[in-house]
Formats: structure tokens, sequence, C-alpha cells
């Protein structure tokens, strides 16, 4: 079931809002057919502030799926989420507590394990400035990636 509650930054686009929940359904439709899989934004419902998670990986490519809990620009959270599926895609299998490299230039990102809604995910953290991991030595705003 989906939930069409929702809200988003004013004048931000919504397909549910302008077109309906069928549209977005369709959509994700059309990108499973097309991709293999499909990314959800959600600003709201995580102490970060949004919850960008990918679907379909599992039935695609016997993959967990992928979450970015830190609010940084969409565009860059699509790009490392596109950048995993498609190492995933070439064969790869990654897991809870791996540190990936080459995903962002040449800075790792660290994977653990997570739930998303009613599913187990693999969250990607990034680290803070000065290249940390540890959430007693990151700035808040990245600890709070290991939150729920």
């Amino acid at each position: 079931m989906v939930d069409t509650k929702h809200t988003h930054e004013p004048g931000q686009k919504c397909i549910v809002c302008d077109q309906g929940i069928e549209a977005l359904q369709a959509k994700e439709k059309e990108h499973i057919a097309k991709y293999g899989w499909y990314v959800h934004f959600v600003e709201q419902g995580h102490p970060c502030g949004i919850n960008a998670h990918t679907h379909h990986l599992k039935e695609s490519y016997n993959h967990l799926d992928f979450q970015i809990v830190l609010p940084i620009n969409i565009d860059t959270i699509h790009k490392i989420l596109c950048n995993l599926v498609d190492r995933v895609k070439e064969g790869e299998v990654f897991e809870a507590n791996d540190d990936v490299y080459k995903i962002i230039s040449d800075y790792p990102v660290r994977l653990i394990s997570a739930q998303e809604c009613d599913r187990k995910v693999l969250r990607v953290i990034l680290p803070d400035s000065n290249g940390s991991f540890d959430p007693k030595d990151m700035s808040s705003s990245f600890r709070s990636q290991y939150e729920d």
C-alpha cells in the first residue's frame, strides 16, 4: 500500500500532486522494465530529513536495496545510487560493513545494515569532511546517518 500523505518543498515538482498516485505507479513500472529498479526520494520520516532508497534490486539482481539518508543534493544522491547499482549489475555483491571505493571519486562510502519500512537495506554512509566514519568522531549532521 502506498501512503499518499506526503510533503515537499514549495515549488518542488511532485508527480503525485500533479498527476496522482497512479502516475507514480506507472512510472515505477516503466523504470523497472527499462532499468530493473527505481528510486524513491522521501523528504520526511527520517531524522536526517531525507530517505532516498532503491526498490526492486532483490527481484532484478538478487541484491539488497540501497538507502541514503544524508540531506544532500538529489542529483548527487541519484548518481551515488546509480554507481552502486551499476556495479551490482556487473556482478558485485555488497554487504553490511563493506567500504566501497570509486563511488564518489576516490572517497569510500561505508555500507551498514538498516531497515527501510519493513525491509532490510544497505544504508550508504558518507564520511564527514574529515573522512571519518566513526559516529563518535563525526560532525552531528553526518552522525545522524546512523540513526533510525
